[in-house]
C-alpha cells in the first residue's frame, strides 16, 4: 500500500507539473497581474515570466502585444535592465568581472574587426552589464551566450537588448528559439547551432555491438525533471536479464537516496545499477558500452548527453513531444522518439534492433564541434559582412567537455595576449586562462 501510494504520487505531481492547460492559466494571470502593476522593473518581471510560459505553448500573441511597447522604448528597457544587473554590494559598477565558464573565439583586431567571447550560462553574462567599461567592452567584442535552458531566461536576454554598439549572438538550446527571439525587437540574433553542437569526435571510441554488455544507459541529474521514474515504470514489464545503468549527480535538493526510493516504489530497485559523481572519461566510456542511452525529461535545454551518445555510437531513445533540443539531431540513423503510453514494447524493440543504427557516421557527418565551427564561422562571416564589418580571422574551433576549451593544444598559447587584451582594456577575465 505504502509503494502504491508513492507510485501515485509521483504520476500525479509530474501530471500537475507538465499541464498545459495550468501553465497556460498560469501565463494568462501573470499577464493580468502586470497590466495592474505599476513599477516598471516588477510590470516587465511579470510579463517576462508570463512569456515564458506562453510561448512554448504557442500562446504568446496576447503577452507580446502586451510587452512590445516596453521593450522598444529605450528608456523603459534601461530602467528594467538595471532591476536585473549583478552589481557590487554597494551598487555600485564592478571595475573588473572574471567568467567562470567562457572562451575567447576570435582576438579584437581592430574598429572595424571585433573579437569574439563565448560565455556560457546567464549568471555570466549579466555582471557585464554593470562594468565601468562596459562600452568598451562592445565596442571590441562580440558575445556568444548560451543560455542554461529552455525557453531561455528572458530578463537576462532582454537586458542585452538595445546597448550601444553591442553585437549579441545567442547560441539556441532549441532550434525554436529562432522564433521566439524574432517576436521582439531586440540586438541579439540567434546563432543557427545548438550548445549541443560542439562534441569533439575522438574523444569517442566506440566498442563493437556485439560486445556492449549495457542494454540500457541513462545519464541524467537527480532533478525531477529528468524523470528516471518512466524508466522504473516500464521496467516492470521489461525482460529481467536487461542490464540499466544510471549515472547521475545530486541536483535541486534531490540526492541518489531519492532516485533509489522511487525505484523501490516501482519494485525494481534490484535491478538498476546507480553509478554517482563519474568523472566525463568514466561517462564516456560507459556510453561506448551500451546499447541504447535514454532521455526522459519533458523539457530542459539542449541535452548535449544526446550527442554524446550519438559519437559514442550509441543511439538515443527520447520521448514523442518532449521540447529538448537535441531531438533535432534524433532520425532513423540516430534513435527513436519513444511513445511513452506504450513504453516497455517500444522499448524492448529498440534494444533489440539497436545494432541496426548508425549514429557516430550520421555525427561525424552534421554535429561535431568541427563541422559547427565552420557553420559558426559562416554565419558570423555573413553577418559582419553585411553591415559593413571587416572579417578577416575566423574563430578558433572548439569543443565542450564539458566546459568549453579550444581543440588545438596551442590555441591557448595563440589566445594569451587576446586574454590580457580582455582584462586590461575592459575588465574581464575569464577563470582558467591567462
Amino acid at each position: 500500500m505504502k509503494a502504491a501510494l508513492k507510485r501515485w504520487l509521483i504520476v500525479t505531481k509530474d501530471r500537475i507539473r507538465y499541464s498545459s492547460v495550468l501553465q497556460c492559466l498560469a501565463g494568462f494571470a501573470l499577464t493580468l497581474r502586470g497590466v495592474f502593476t505599476r513599477p516598471l522593473a516588477a510590470k516587465l518581471d511579470l510579463y517576462a515570466k508570463a512569456f515564458r510560459l506562453l510561448v512554448p505553448r504557442d500562446r504568446a500573441g496576447w503577452i507580446t502585444a502586451r510587452l512590445s511597447p516596453y521593450v522598444e522604448d529605450a528608456e523603459r528597457v534601461e530602467i528594467w535592465r538595471r532591476s536585473h544587473v549583478v552589481s557590487g554590494s554597494d551598487g555600485s559598477s564592478l571595475d573588473e568581472f572574471e567568467i567562470s565558464k567562457g572562451l575567447l573565439l576570435k582576438p579584437y583586431r581592430g574598429p572595424k574587426e571585433k573579437g569574439v567571447l563565448m560565455i556560457s550560462f546567464e549568471y555570466n553574462w549579466l555582471p557585464l552589464l554593470s562594468l565601468s567599461r562596459r562600452d568598451t567592452l562592445f565596442d571590441r567584442y562580440a558575445l556568444i551566450c548560451a543560455p542554461s535552458w529552455s525557453p531561455p531566461p528572458f530578463p537576462a536576454i532582454w537586458s542585452m537588448a538595445g546597448l550601444k554598439n553591442a553585437d549579441v549572438f545567442v547560441m539556441q538550446s532549441n532550434f525554436r528559439e529562432a522564433d521566439w527571439y524574432n517576436r521582439l525587437p531586440t540586438n541579439v540574433s540567434p546563432l543557427p547551432l545548438l550548445i549541443s553542437h560542439w562534441i569533439h569526435p575522438d574523444f569517442y571510441q566506440p566498442q563493437p555491438f556485439e560486445e556492449r554488455e549495457i542494454d540500457i544507459l541513462m545519464v541524467a541529474n537527480w532533478a525531477v525533471f529528468k524523470r528516471q521514474w518512466v524508466l522504473f515504470r516500464a521496467l516492470q514489464e521489461l525482460p529481467r536479464d536487461f542490464r540499466v545503468v544510471l549515472v547521475g549527480q545530486p541536483d535541486s535538493g534531490r540526492t541518489m537516496e531519492h532516485i533509489e526510493a522511487e525505484a523501490e516504489a516501482f519494485g525494481v530497485r534490484d535491478r538498476i545499477e546507480i553509478r554517482e559523481r563519474l568523472g566525463i572519461d568514466e561517462v564516456t566510456s560507459l556510453q561506448c558500452r551500451s546499447k541504447t542511452s535514454l532521455v526522459f525529461s519533458r523539457r530542459e535545454g539542449s541535452c548535449v548527453v544526446v550527442a554524446e551518445s550519438m559519437f559514442a555510437d550509441c543511439p538515443v531513445g527520447l520521448l514523442q513531444g518532449a521540447h529538448i533540443g537535441s531531438s533535432a539531431f534524433v532520425n532513423e540513423h540516430t534513435g527513436v522518439m519513444l511513445n511513452e503510453s506504450n513504453l516497455a514494447t517500444e522499448l524492448q524493440d529498440f534494444v533489440e534492433r539497436a545494432g541496426s543504427f548508425s549514429a557516430r557516421e550520421w555525427a561525424m557527418k552534421n554535429i561535431s564541434c568541427f563541422r559547427s565551427a565552420e557553420l559558426m564561422n559562416r554565419h558570423l562571416r555573413e553577418w559582419n559582412e553585411a553591415r559593413g564589418n571587416v572579417w578577416t580571422q575566423d574563430v578558433l574551433p572548439f569543443m565542450c567537455r564539458p566546459n568549453p576549451m579550444y581543440v588545438a593544444p596551442d590555441a591557448e598559447a595563440q589566445m594569451a595576449a587576446a586574454y590580457q587584451d580582455l582584462r586590461s582594456e575592459c575588465g574581464v577575465s575569464v577563470r582558467g586562462h591567462t
